[in-house]
């Protein structure tokens, strides 16, 4: 999951793209754990931007449309380790 991150990070820089939007990728029908994707997301998009400073992409949103509130919270609580 991580390279998939990367690469479609990648390929946004490379289309000159300033934002994306990810979904909670593989966390419906497929069953991968809710906070190891985050944790996927949130590295490789922490990664992304400390060797790509001067990239044209500036923002990095995940969309939830599944069970809301709960996913939400997931998300969160990993960002927040992540990001201290």
């Amino acid at each position: 999951m991580l390279r998939t991150i990367t690469n479609l990070l990648n390929g946004c820089d490379e289309k000159g793209y300033n934002s994306v939007v990810l979904p909670p990728i593989s966390t419906g029908i497929f069953g991968f754990p809710k906070d190891l994707a985050a944790r996927c997301i949130f590295q490789s998009s922490i990664e992304f931007f400390k060797k790509n400073p001067y990239s044209s992409l500036r923002t990095v949103k995940v969309s939830m449309i599944e069970d809301g509130t709960k996913t939400y919270e997931e998300f969160y609580d990993v960002m927040q380790e992540v990001k201290s």
